[in-house]
């Protein structure tokens, strides 16, 4: 049976390739490997679970002649999302905790550093001196009264 397949939707529009199919083994509405199906005059709905593999959607006829006009909306459900959702929200906001946390606690690390020990001015500490090297003796003339050159 000839049927035109919808191969790409982009910005362009539409694109279909048109099959022209073989003689049919019998109209659509007979065929048993449907999955899904609806059939009547005016708004039709069909719900189904999808399942692993390849599905087609097929709008056609019930007697199997040409003319389909059809405005198809399709819309899914997806449920778990909504858990992944507040567990990414709870995550960031544990992150956002933390880096808080983490900005208070260098800050009053770098206030402490600055100010010196507690009881301190204020001021950053003077350096202490470290260990004195002994220093040479003076050339003195021998036999000199100590203080008197």
């Amino acid at each position: 049976m000839a049927h035109d397949q919808l191969r790409d939707i982009d910005d362009d529009g539409v694109r279909y390739q048109r099959e022209d199919g073989e003689a049919s083994a019998g109209t659509p509405g007979e065929q048993a490997f449907w999955v899904a199906s609806a059939s009547g005059s005016g708004t039709q709905t069909v719900t189904w679970r999808p399942r692993s593999g390849e599905w087609a959607l097929v709008i056609a006829r019930a007697d199997g002649s040409p003319g389909v006009r059809a405005k198809v909306d399709v819309g899914a459900k997806a449920p778990s999302l909504v858990g992944l959702g507040v567990g990414l929200l709870i995550g960031g906001l544990l992150l956002i905790a933390l880096g808080i946390a983490l900005v208070v606690l260098g800050a009053i690390g770098l206030g402490r550093r600055l100010s010196g020990p507690p009881g301190s001015s204020g001021q950053p500490a003077a350096p202490t001196p470290g260990p004195v090297a002994p220093q040479a003796p003076e050339n003195r003339p021998t036999g000199a009264p100590t203080g008197q050159q």
